[in-house]
């Protein structure tokens, strides 16, 4: 066959790979929102993390066509983004950044999966393999996470807790006005096995149902997460699991539920 027939095939199937590999990748990073901007009505663009470091763009607000993050700074403060042709730091005072619902689909449903699969058999070992190595587990009675009551556990505790004949407080239970001390198996057969969520059909990925658009601060608490909602039997039975990234791998650093 001519070589000069050849060349051009296979360097056009080379560039339309390349090309859709990019708009893939593209395709899955988290769009950005501008919440305000800090001078003169200008976003400002700093080389690195940091109000102190040098500003490399100051952009009116009008003038910027799409946003997108890259990654986020160890004190998770500051989010590094591409926009337009260019990429820098910005405050997170300034910016939000949220994977779409059906991006956020892609990307963690399998690992929600094992997630509720491990929760449904209570096999506490396999979930701790999914658990965030550095924050661990908080576990909240309600939609309103209290970073201070709510209880946190380590992955390499998470077995041996669970069978622990010792009470520990978990938050407070709203309707009640009381303390919700128990033992972790108790507070999971009561605050997390209280419905099949396994079973259900409505699953949502960074968006929350109708019927629990009521107070909540899971988003604000976990501003660099995905939320997987699970729909229970009734509109007052919702599990939540949240997860993020750990060293390029999304890993679960809560479990939220509806109270009774």
């Amino acid at each position: 066959m001519n070589v000069s027939i050849i060349l051009p095939i296979v360097t056009g199937l080379f560039l339309l790979s390349f090309f859709s590999y990019t708009f893939a990748a593209d395709s899955q990073k988290e769009q950005c929102k501008i919440l305000s901007t800090e001078m003169d009505k200008q976003i400002i663009f700093r080389q690195d993390p940091g109000f102190s470091q040098k500003a490399i763009a100051k952009v009116r607000l009008n003038d910027i066509k799409t946003i997108t993050k890259n990654r986020i700074s160890n004190d998770e403060q500051w989010i590094h983004v591409n926009f337009d042709t260019r990429s820098g730091w910005i405050n997170t005072l300034y910016i939000k950044c949220k994977y779409s619902p059906q991006t956020a689909q892609q990307i963690i449903s399998d690992i929600a999966k094992k997630t509720i699969d491990s929760i449904k058999n209570k096999n506490w070992k396999n979930l701790a393999a999914l658990v965030h190595p550095d924050k661990g587990i908080r576990f909240s009675p309600s939609l309103k996470i209290d970073l201070k009551k709510h209880q946190v556990i380590k992955a390499n505790k998470l077995h041996n807790e669970y069978y622990s004949p010792f009470k520990k407080t978990w938050g407070t239970n709203t309707k009640k006005g009381t303390q919700i001390k128990m033992t972790f198996a108790d507070y999971a057969e009561q605050y997390i096995h209280r419905d099949n969520y396994w079973d259900t059909t409505s699953v949502k990925f960074n968006q929350f149902s109708h019927a629990a658009k009521n107070p909540t601060n899971l988003e604000s608490t976990y501003p660099h997460s995905i939320i997987v909602e699970y729909r229970g039997k009734t509109s007052a039975s919702n599990l939540y699991l949240i997860f993020e990234e750990s060293e390029f791998e999304w890993r679960i650093v809560a479990i939220a539920g509806t109270q009774k």
